[in-house]
């Protein structure tokens, strides 16, 4: 008769192979936060310049085209921008 009972050996086995699932998947996600954190210090970085940049293109220096792409980029960055803030 063969016994198909696990015995504690592979319990043992079986409950480190999980934990260290479970700690693989708490360091993905501690990477994850600290990629998202700095992603988002990104994008506000970005925002600001862009936001500087369009408040000094209130002349005529800046050519039209340039203007027209710097005010998309505003407005993309800002829509974005308040995702994040939510």
């Amino acid at each position: 008769m063969i016994n198909n009972d696990p015995n504690s050996n592979e319990y043992l086995e079986m409950a480190n192979h999980a934990k260290s699932l479970v700690e693989k998947a708490e360091e993905d996600l501690k990477s994850y936060k600290v990629q998202n954190l700095t992603l988002k210090k990104l994008l506000l970085t970005c925002y600001g310049v862009v936001r500087l940049i369009d408040e000094m293109n209130q002349g005529d220096d800046i050519p039209g085209e340039l203007s027209m792409t710097l005010e998309l980029l505003r407005g993309y960055l800002s829509d974005n921008v308040e995702d994040f803030i939510k």
